[in-house]
């Protein structure tokens, strides 16, 4: 349940697909917004850390089941189901990823 933008390639006009996880997604949102992630935090009442480890690419912190997920989805006008199901689905294939190292290790 990716999320897929096309991107255009001015020089050659060739279209290219490009996946987006969620935290691409929230930092995107916010930077349309013009707001900080301190500025968002007060808005849905959490942290402003909070706020930048949900748009840490490296890890997937934010929970699907919080208000905070939801607060974030109606903020940055986003499906909170869809992105919910991305979530789940970036968490198992962190933990898919985590068992392949361990067996290669």
């Amino acid at each position: 349940m990716s999320v897929k933008m096309k991107v255009v390639r001015l020089h050659n006009r060739a279209h290219k697909e490009v996946t987006m996880k969620v935290q691409d997604i929230f930092r995107v949102e916010r930077a349309k917004l013009n707001k900080t992630s301190r500025e968002v935090a007060k808005l849905i009442g959490t942290s402003a850390m909070y706020i930048s480890q949900s748009e840490d690419i490296r890890k997937t912190v934010i929970s699907t089941k919080t208000d905070t997920c939801k607060k974030l989805c109606e903020l940055y006008g986003l499906d909170s189901e869809k992105i919910c199901k991305m979530i789940q689905k970036q968490k198992l294939e962190e933990g898919i990823a985590r068992i392949k190292e361990g067996q290669t290790a």
